[in-house]
């Protein structure tokens, strides 16, 4: 697979050229191509993998425009009305989110008809938010399908075309995404080789914003911290919050974060966190029963205490690996049951001492081992109605003197109801019989197998056994415990027929906890941390089946999650510096910052500016001064103007670093003092560009540097004031307040009339929708 991949990329190398532009970058493309074509999407944040999507399916469309023929009609593929459309509608839909937020929060507990009600509309929205995301794809896979028309003399870019719409075709159908499997080429970029010395404009912004980025870690990491902090102590005093599930699931990370103290901050924090994270993570299947102490858990008990069998399914992977057979497993989850603290209804037990009952019956002595019988002996024997005869007869008497069952004739029942000279008669009832039995041995003998293998491999062979197998054996012994336990319901109806109406859902909750305990244990082992961490947190919101109960709208928690996933697989310090810039905002925040009603972020304006500079120096104390900015403070936003207050100016190590030969060198040892430019600056934004027109004054940065002609680099600090004007960039790094648009104005007396007017813009969201919609499949 690697080589076809391979040798597709080096033919489409080859074949683009003759179309591209001359300067075009042909093998970044190819390897930008590669890159997104291999991406593994199953790791991003829940909250944002659909922007991330939708951008990354932008870029391929733009990287394979950039290569069409200057004569070629680009309205083709020219969407960009209806893309604008889709986006202001996707921010009608946050701004009628954040209001239902607003409604929640006024709610009181007495009030529950209207919470239920707005509940059900914040449900509706999130729907509207997946009919965009669809529609969107509609419309990139439309391009997409053109320019496979336009470049249909190139059967390489045809066929590159057409895998990235089968990826895209399948994450969006949430299909198993192939393409994600192997990702030899994820580190193209960072190891590619520029042969120039030049540095593009765009090289320079990227650089600079990276850096900001890495020298603002210190307190980007307080902060965050301390919000977590916050989030974690808060979701103390509100029961229902789901961070509680959190902090069962990772106890040691959870106390470690609502005790931490910004004041006493080290280089070791991040890797004390870590070690935390790793710790609750290696324990996260023996923490996982501790769900049971939520009180969103205990709610749903009060209601229906033969839930507690369900958290019986969360201790099933640790004690299967305790167990000599599998089989011996039923008598643990009976004696759990019997000694649980909640009262367990008699049938349920009745059913488990039926199945285990049922499955050791079909052993057979082979030698001196005591062995499951076969399908095949089951094939051969059925059809002797001795047999039958005798398995029921001596069945019974098991039944009787050995397993502890309230329903002492069931066995015998059937020996009632088919009698040994009506045999012939009975064929379809004998069968149903037969065909349960067999179901039973057919799943026990591959489970055997399975096992057999599994044991065989470890001995024999040094290769590791896989995640998959193991994932598989658990899986196989769930279906032969399910057909078991179906098994059992049914001798049991023909005694009391109610059994399997009542009980049916209980064993159904046990069976949906289980598989979801054992993907949990396949996550961890392909260090899929936050899909597990989700999946562990999610068990008791399964079990309420509540539809207004949707984990999606869990922001704060679906980031922190994702936080733990990236410090856990976090290798070195720079990996683990990466996991802190997760949390800043993502390339292109300065479009979504305009769209909000005076948004207050922490900001950062790298760029270049010119003006007077009044220093210390003796002999020039006011002189002209041009050059490179790099100021973090906060800003103000006003629409296209704004306010910022510069906090931190880095410009030297920015420009230091600007130069590329000089990736080596560093400034000596310097202090906040030095960078500290306390400063206020008023900006213009130029439409949907990040430039930004930036004028004002600020007291400093001291910190600066000069080169003798050997290349040796010596700092220098010189107090200085500057006025003057320039050119930045827009970087908002957090955002620290935001208020969405009003897109309308509610003026209402009661919560009641509130909902009215959001269900109104809610169907005119909808008409919206179906009119892109529309207009997307006439072209």
């Amino acid at each position: 697979m690697k080589n076809r991949y391979r040798l597709l990329m080096v033919a489409l190398l080859c074949t683009i050229t003759v179309l591209a532009q001359r300067n075009a970058p042909v093998a970044g493309h190819a390897a930008q191509l590669t890159n997104l074509l291999k991406k593994d999407y199953s790791r991003l944040d829940p909250v944002t993998i659909n922007i991330t999507i939708n951008q990354d399916r932008a870029t391929v469309i733009g990287i394979i425009k950039n290569y069409i023929k200057e004569d070629t009609l680009l309205s083709k593929v020219n969407v960009k009305e209806k893309k604008d459309s889709i986006d202001d509608l996707r921010l009608e839909i946050k701004a009628q989110e954040n209001k239902i937020t607003q409604l929640t929060r006024k709610q009181v507990e007495n009030n529950k008809d209207v919470l239920n009600q707005i509940k059900e509309e914040r449900d509706s929205l999130l729907t509207n938010l997946n009919l965009i995301d669809s529609l969107l794809w509609d419309i990139h896979k439309t391009e997409m399908v053109k320019l496979q028309a336009i470049f249909k003399d190139n059967p390489y870019l045809v066929h590159l075309i057409e895998l990235f719409i089968k990826k895209y075709n399948n994450i969006a159908s949430k299909k198993l995404d192939t393409w994600a499997k192997e990702n030899s080429f994820a580190s193209i970029p960072k190891n590619l080789s520029f042969l120039t010395g030049d540095l593009a404009f765009g090289t320079l912004i990227d650089g600079m914003s990276k850096f900001l980025i890495k020298r603002a870690k210190e307190e980007l990491t307080v902060y965050i911290l301390e919000e977590t902090e916050k989030k974690l102590s808060a979701a103390e005093r509100d029961t229902l919050n789901i961070l509680n599930e959190l902090m069962l699931v990772m106890p040691k990370t959870s106390e470690y974060l609502k005790n931490f103290q910004p004041d006493v901050y080290s280089q070791e924090t991040l890797n004390d966190v870590k070690q935390y994270v790793n710790a609750d993570i290696e324990q996260l299947l023996h923490n996982i029963p501790r769900l049971e102490e939520s009180l969103r858990f205990k709610g749903i008990i009060n209601g229906n205490e033969s839930l507690k069998i369900c958290f019986q399914a969360l201790r099933l992977i640790p004690q299967l690996s305790k167990v000599e057979h599998p089989i011996d497993y039923y008598e643990i989850l009976k004696n759990n049951l019997l000694l649980s603290e909640y009262q367990i209804d008699r049938e349920i037990v009745d059913i488990l001492e039926t199945a285990a009952m049922l499955t050791y019956s079909l052993t057979a002595i082979d030698g001196n081992q005591t062995k499951l019988v076969t399908t095949k002996f089951i094939t051969t024997y059925s059809q002797e109605e001795h047999f039958l005869m005798g398995y029921i007869g001596l069945l019974n008497q098991q039944h009787l003197k050995y397993f502890n069952i309230e329903y002492k004739n069931s066995v015998k029942e059937i020996m009632d109801t088919i009698p040994p000279n009506k045999l012939e008669e009975k064929k379809i009832e004998i069968q149903n019989i037969v065909r349960t039995i067999f179901k039973i041995v057919e799943n026990a003998e591959r489970l055997y197998q399975n096992a057999s293998e599994i044991k065989q491999k470890s001995e024999e062979s040094e290769e590791q056994i896989s995640p998959e197998v193991v994932y598989q054996y658990i899986e196989d012994f769930l279906v032969m415990f399910e057909d078991a336990k179906k098994a059992s319901i049914y001798l049991i109806e023909i005694k009391n027929g109610r059994v399997a109406s009542i009980y049916q859902n209980s064993f159904s909750n046990f069976f949906k906890t289980a598989r979801i305990t054992n993907e949990i244990a396949l996550d961890l082992q392909r260090k899929r941390y936050a899909k597990a961490i989700i999946s562990a947190i999610k068990i008791p919101l399964s079990l309420n089946n509540s539809n207004n109960e949707n984990i999606r709208g869990y922001e704060t928690t679906y980031k922190l999650i994702n936080f733990y996933d990236d410090l856990a697989n976090a290798t070195d310090a720079e990996s683990a510096e990466k996991a802190i810039e997760a949390f800043v905002l993502p390339r292109g925040s300065y479009k979504m910052k305009r769209k909000f009603i005076t948004p207050i972020m922490l900001n950062a304006y790298p760029g270049f500016l010119g003006g007077i500079e009044l220093s210390n120096v003796e002999n020039n104390k006011t002189s002209g001064y041009v050059g490179i900015t790099a100021p973090v403070g906060i800003s103000l936003g006003l629409g296209k103007f704004g306010l910022f207050t510069s906090i931190i100016d880095i410009a030297a190590p920015t420009r230091l670093r600007l130069d590329s030969s000089k990736d080596t060198k560093t400034l000596s040892d310097y202090t906040f003092n030095n960078i500290f430019a306390p400063g206020l600056y008023f900006t213009y934004s130029f439409g949907n560009s990040p430039l930004v027109l930036y004028v004002g004054a600020q007291y400093g940065p001291e910190l600066g540097f000069t080169e003798d002609l050997n290349g040796n680099i010596a700092t220098t600090n010189t107090e200085v004031f500057r006025i003057g004007a320039g050119v930045t960039v827009d970087i908002p790094l957090l955002t620290l307040y935001r208020k969405p648009k009003q897109f309308k104005t509610l003026k209402a007396n009661s919560n009641k009339e509130q909902l009215r007017i959001l269900r109104k813009e809610k169907k005119r969201i909808e008409k919206s929708i179906e009119r892109l919609k529309d207009e997307t499949q006439k072209n």
